[in-house]
């Protein structure tokens, strides 16, 4: 009999690097279809500014309206911060993963500081441990441990929780340094594997190719201007626009042909079109906001090679072989980097200039991944997804 799988992740996200992530976990789990039955849930259910029917939005809506006034009394912010995602939670778990035999969250980032998807782990785990069923993490990013931090302390309890059997990382040995003063109970495997992504072209049927653009030679991808500070980083978003005017500026002196991107999140594809403004150039140097994943992928395989700042936009081109820049705002991507022995393809905020980027751009295009460090990475991932579902049938690993 097959066993139901819930794979929950953040498929209602317009950042498409979420959606990939859910695809090319589908794809990878896909593989034991004559064992396994998956359903998808939803990370989070849906949030309509405009159009609030479900009466428990409304906390979580208020919560976040005066966010910036309680921010001054933050014991305060935290407290109302919990109570407002436990209302928009509420049920949505029950539901999910009534039935199921196994549940995955499928990718994307172990923290706490932003974002609250910390308390949809909790809710996960808190769901699943009350259902007796088995939990998987798979391919996380992992946000440094701060045991001063009252939401740190709280996800850790639930990552120590019994139904919890899986932990994977992709950021290598730091990951793994990182889960280490996360996880006591030993009955947690941790382990580090590559980002499900790396599967783009097999779940998307997309050949890795000879490098011949149709969109143009750099496709440029852009990201809001606030992200640096948001992660804690010292780069200004007028810092980080000038840096993305210096680039298309050195790559016109260069006689490269250039197109900007987003992942389709609204604030980037934004923030792309403000620069274009700034730099007097129409809307045909912007691709379309991707609609899906899909959408984003055949983008940045229509350039030569990619400039980017969001991660899974830098691993499209990474899995497609195809030359890429990517810039750090965040340690997961300095980490894919280290992990994948592709470290010198990205950029450290002291070199945010436009001729640095270039000149590293046009040194990535002359080399070559570690095509075996890449196929170690996948093997891994595949090691423990098959642990996993031995787990789930009972199978000694």
């Amino acid at each position: 009999m097959k066993k139901k799988i819930a794979l929950i992740g953040l498929r209602n996200f317009k950042n498409m690097g979420d959606q990939i992530l859910c695809e090319s976990a589908a794809y990878l789990f896909g593989q034991y279809q004559e064992k396994c039955e998956l359903h998808f849930v939803d990370q989070c259910p849906p949030l309509r500014i405009r159009d609030l029917t479900k009466w428990n939005d409304y906390p979580y809506f208020f919560y976040r309206l005066f966010k910036k006034i309680l921010q001054s009394r933050k014991k305060s912010c935290l407290h109302l911060e919990r109570k407002a995602w436990d209302w928009r939670l509420k049920g949505h778990y029950e539901h999910a993963l009534a039935g199921m035999d196994a549940a995955v969250i499928v990718g994307g980032t172990i923290k706490f500081s932003n974002q609250g998807v910390n308390y949809a782990y909790e809710k996960t785990i808190q769901t699943a441990e009350r259902l007796n069923i088995p939990v998987m993490f798979n391919a996380m990013s992992v946000e440094r441990y701060d045991p001063y931090d009252e939401r740190c302390r709280s996800l850790q309890a639930f990552l120590n929780k019994n139904c919890v059997k899986i932990i994977t990382t992709r950021d290598g040995a730091w990951g793994i340094k990182q889960l280490e003063k996360y996880i006591y109970n030993k009955g947690v495997t941790i382990a580090a594997v590559g980002d499900s992504a790396f599967w783009i072209p097999e779940c998307y049927h997309m050949k890795k190719r000879e490098r011949v653009p149709f969109l143009a030679d750099v496709g440029i991808g852009v990201i809001r201007g606030d992200i640096y500070e948001r992660y804690g980083v010292c780069v200004s978003p007028q810092k980080l626009m000038n840096t993305y005017m210096e680039i298309i500026e050195e790559a016109e002196k260069r006689n490269y042909s250039w197109k900007l991107f987003s992942n389709g999140l609204d604030q980037d594809q934004e923030f792309a079109a403000k620069l274009l403004k700034k730099l007097g150039k129409d809307t045909a140097y912007l691709v379309s906001q991707p609609q899906n994943a899909a959408e984003l992928i055949h983008t940045v395989g229509g350039f030569h090679g990619v400039i980017a700042a969001r991660m899974h936009a830098c691993i499209i081109a990474y899995a497609l072989d195809m030359p890429m820049v990517g810039l750090v705002w965040d340690e997961k991507i300095r980490q894919f980097g280290k992990t994948a022995h592709c470290s010198g393809c990205l950029i450290e905020k002291e070199l945010l200039n436009g001729k640095q980027i270039m000149d590293e751009y046009e040194a990535v295009s002359r080399r070559h991944y570690d095509e075996k460090r890449r196929e170690q990475l996948r093997a891994e991932t595949k090691k423990y997804i098959e642990e996993f579902i031995g787990m789930i049938f009972g199978e000694a690993p």
